[in-house]
């Protein structure tokens, strides 16, 4: 929604302010397209200053001692501000702005939306004011940033649709609201991303304007799992048999974890790590099993030394309406170790299905670990690995800028600095 402002006065020389509506924190172990884009964004483009507002949430964690066992581990540098620290600079040109609770925040959206939405905004407003900024553009990653962008400052507004956000489990008790806000947030917007073609072509008779970016990987940081590091971590040791990895959302409605059940009760002398958030709920007699090891969310720059000593790395996704549309963040991060992958997750590119262990069910899936651990195919490594290197968050934000750059924002950016 171009709001009548010569977009192309916004040169690479002068400040270009964006103001990001997220639904998830900056300091999540496990960052997604909303950290990752926003903060390679603030390194590509030199000029870019950004302010990224987390959802609402429960102001003293303290408190919340599942939220510290499960998210932030015992000696893991991950929050490095305190949950009352409104404004905290994340990053150069970076600024991330936590708008505390004084009660859980189910206990608010269940009772008044608008009140928590308006709280916010005051907020959102009081940052800008204090960071002296003129947002050129709303990046907006929520739904409820629907209801936001009539009533913050901007000359361009990109909704970034990474999920089918109406098919959430956890947006399920406002499902109405959440379809009515995205669909005025989709016709609002001057572009829609997605990560998805299936999302895209969703999303599509929203807005003309809607593009597949696909989603890309960290390549730096998950290529180090291509070689073991020489001291194994302490949770692995003693591990005796093939050891298969996932890590993640560690959830009922995203991951299949009784097919994870069976196939481990059927092979007790394979191991598997599962990593992430929501270790605490993973069932009772999952954890049971002598061969699966539950470790909770941890940074990924430490991730990486467990992913690499994994033989081979899982996907093991529910069929739903929510999985089907989306586009697996760690399907490049699986590739970029190089290991073999077995999925339930089926892409539509026939370069990634030759270069996957596809399964539908627990037959398939346990055939698929076995003939993963029988690899001895160079080829296919070097072909997942290539794959990853083609789409890097790099190459994804300087797409995503050309074509911003089409609507007259980020005129001077140069795609080869």
């Amino acid at each position: 929604m171009n709001r009548g402002i010569d977009l192309a006065t916004l040169s690479g020389d002068q400040p270009l302010d964006i103001v990001c509506l997220s639904d998830a924190p900056w300091d999540w172990p496990l960052w997604t397209n909303r950290q990752y884009a926003l903060s390679t964004l603030a390194i590509l483009v030199d000029t870019v200053r950004v302010l990224y507002i987390e959802p609402p949430s429960f102001a003293y964690r303290p408190f919340n001692r599942d939220f510290h066992r499960e998210q932030w581990p015992s000696g893991a540098s991950v929050r490095r501000r305190s949950s009352l620290t409104l404004l905290h600079q994340a990053q150069d040109r970076v600024w991330t702005l936590h708008p505390p609770l004084p009660v859980p925040r189910h206990v608010m959206r269940k009772r008044g939306f608008l009140l928590l939405q308006w709280y916010a905004l005051l907020l959102a407003r009081w940052a800008m004011r204090r960071l002296d900024f003129d947002p050129a553009l709303l990046w907006v990653y929520t739904p409820y940033g629907g209801w936001m962008i009539d009533h913050l400052p901007s000359r361009f507004v990109i909704y970034d649709c990474v999920d089918e956000h109406s098919a959430a489990p956890y947006y399920a008790w406002d499902r109405a609201r959440i379809e009515r806000l995205e669909q005025y947030l989709m016709r609002s917007a001057d572009v829609v991303f997605t990560v998805s073609n299936r999302l895209q072509k969703q999303k599509s008779p929203f807005n003309a304007h809607t593009i597949c970016v696909g989603n890309p990987v960290n390549y730096a940081l998950f290529s180090q799992a291509q070689e073991r590091p020489a001291d194994r971590p302490p949770e692995l040791a003693g591990l005796t048999g093939p050891l298969l990895g996932f890590y993640g959302v560690l959830a009922a409605y995203k991951i299949d974890l009784d097919l994870l059940h069976n196939v481990m009760v059927a092979y007790p002398g394979w191991n598997l790590v599962l990593i992430g958030t929501g270790a605490a709920r993973v069932p009772d007699r999952l954890r049971a099993l002598g061969n699966v090891h539950v470790l909770p969310a941890m940074p990924q720059r430490d991730l990486v030394r467990y992913v690499a000593w994994c033989d081979v790395l899982l996907m093991p996704y529910r069929v739903t309406d929510y999985t089907l549309s989306s586009r697996p963040l760690k399907l490049h991060e699986y590739f970029a170790t190089g290991k073999p992958v077995v999925s339930t997750f089926t892409p539509s590119e026939p370069a990634y299905r030759e270069v996957l262990y596809l399964a539908d069910d627990v037959c398939s899936f346990a055939r698929g670990i076995q003939a993963a651990l029988d690899e001895d195919d160079p080829t296919k490594r070097q072909r997942r690995i290539m794959l990853a290197q083609q789409h890097t968050w790099e190459n994804k934000v300087k797409t995503m800028v050309s074509i911003m750059k089409q609507h007259g924002l980020f005129e001077g950016f140069n795609h080869d600095g």
